[in-house]
């Protein structure tokens, strides 16, 4: 689906950010999250690990993760009306 499209007209749009479409937050962990992700799903595959609860418990302690929080969420909203 394209929400908003950049044309040459004078027509802006809200800038994007994560969540901009839901308007749910959204964490983002680091960029090595699929090494990380592969290396623990080994650790649970030998039983080092119990579960996924320990596993994302795990990165939340080791990695930074930063919340990203929605904005602009009703101009969104309005564009998706305009174009629906």
């Amino acid at each position: 689906m394209v929400v908003a499209q950049k044309t040459s007209s004078s027509v802006s749009s809200p800038p994007m950010q994560p969540g901009f479409l839901t308007g749910l937050p959204v964490d983002a962990g680091p960029a090595e999250a699929t090494a990380i992700g592969n290396i623990l799903m080994q650790a649970i595959a030998t039983k080092q690990l119990k579960s996924f609860k320990e596993m994302r418990k795990i990165v939340r302690n080791s990695f930074e993760i930063k919340t990203y929080l929605p904005k602009n969420v009703s101009e969104w909203d309005e564009m998706y009306e305009t174009h629906t």
